[in-house]
């Protein structure tokens, strides 16, 4: 008897143990306590190690410690950088922006891209070496469809009246880029357009990319494509990765690390929020149930909704945050998710929603989080089918064959 409690004891201190980054020797939950790999340590944020000043990590897996080669500081973080740039990951936040807005004869409406290198995924020495991470950045012309990327990405012309279209994003680090494109002249750079017969409908496709790597050296390409879409002078955007980021998938216990105060994930629910829903056909009428959650199950923050939007397969963009359930649509402190009802009112054979929230405390009280940031978002693919075309006619027939057969009725009353 007392053999098995040991057993138990012993299989429950392993399940326990594997709660936290496989770099870590002891563990409590999900906080790392100490190290296995030599030359390292426990990050700040207690969730896995990295290696110490003066070493880099050539392995992630297991962590393997080395001495940085004797030289340059340049030389040092050009190794780290190589070593973790797979994990880096690009955050791309596109909008439409009105300067000096209400102030008629004075207001100028732009597309902005705000993009920046989040390297917490990984073991890259962030203050050390930020100052040598070097972007660029490219867009794809129309016409440019020969599937070389380095052929058909180009850099960004210069604008008619001068200046750039580029910048340095304001508050971020080095690499980090604003791209600001007047709207009138999207229609000069879009890669696709498309105007609806009326002319009030229109739907442009920028496609970019961003080249990571240091001065003089290329590490890394990541591509994204940005929808701008106008309805009757309204403009909605909306942006999707083409390049899959590795820290997408990041679990616990893999090689990228989870950062608790961005990382979400969520899934397609049935009515009840707790069956799964997955590969789901849905129909025009159906309702949507999303559940959106922390990959972090320990983090004590919550999710607040803020914006839901659709994009069809033609490319319009729709926000159709008022069509959301008000009451369902909340943080349930039962399941530790956020949960978003939404009724399907468009046919889409391939659509795209995105849910964007605002990392909140318990009582709504914003910390400062590690990125600068308190926002965040989520993606759905969905199908979505018309409805029946036969439903209005069939109940049309049934109502007329009522009406007849109520007359019939009061004939037959009459003769009698």
């Amino acid at each position: 008897m007392n053999k098995k409690i040991i057993i138990l004891l012993i299989t429950i201190s392993i399940a326990f143990s594997q709660l936290c980054h496989n770099s870590c020797s002891t563990c409590n939950g999900n906080v790392c306590l100490s190290c296995s790999a030599d030359h390292s340590q426990v990050d700040p944020n207690q969730r896995t190690c990295v290696c110490q000043s003066g070493y880099y990590a050539s392995s992630l897996n297991p962590l393997t410690c080395n001495q940085l080669i004797s030289g340059s500081q340049d030389n040092q973080c050009h190794i780290d950088m190589a070593l973790n740039m797979a994990n880096f990951h690009v955050n791309t936040d596109c909008y439409y922006y009105t300067e000096n807005a209400g102030q008629s004869g004075s207001e100028a409406n732009y597309i902005r891209s705000d993009i920046s290198i989040d390297t917490s995924h990984s073991q890259f020495s962030e203050a050390d070496c930020r100052s040598y991470v070097v972007t660029h950045i490219q867009y794809q012309p129309k016409g440019n469809n020969s599937g070389n990327e380095d052929v058909d990405y180009v850099d960004l012309p210069a604008p008619k009246n001068g200046g750039s279209y580029l910048s340095n994003l304001p508050g971020g680090k080095s690499g980090d880029q604003r791209i600001q494109i007047p709207l009138i002249d999207v229609y000069g750079l879009a890669n696709s357009q498309t105007v609806s017969a009326d002319g009030n409908q229109i739907v442009q496709i920028l496609n970019y990319r961003i080249l990571i790597g240091y001065s003089g050296t290329v590490l890394r390409s990541h591509r994204w494509q940005s929808t701008v879409f106008t309805n009757r002078n309204q403009v909605q955007t909306f942006t999707v990765d083409v390049d899959i980021q590795r820290t997408q998938g990041c679990q616990p216990g893999q090689n990228c690390i989870i950062v608790a105060d961005l990382d979400v994930t969520g899934k397609q629910y049935k009515s009840d929020w707790v069956t799964v829903n997955s590969g789901a056909q849905y129909t025009v009428g159906d309702i949507l149930y999303l559940r959106i959650w922390f990959k972090d199950a320990t983090y004590t923050k919550q999710l607040s909704f803020q914006q839901l939007f659709f994009l069809n397969d033609s490319g319009q963009v729709f926000d159709y945050t008022a069509l959301c359930d008000p009451v369902a649509t909340a943080w349930n402190h039962n399941d530790k998710s956020l949960h978003v009802q939404l009724p399907l009112v468009e046919p889409s054979l391939s659509a795209t929603i995105q849910v964007n929230m605002k990392i909140e405390t318990a009582d709504a009280r914003l910390r400062r989080l590690q990125t600068g940031s308190d926002t965040t978002s989520q993606q759905f693919s969905v199908s979505v089918a018309s409805a029946p075309a036969n439903n209005s006619n069939t109940s049309n027939t049934n109502a007329l064959n009522l009406i007849f057969g109520l007359i019939n009725i009061f004939a037959l009353i009459l003769l009698i």
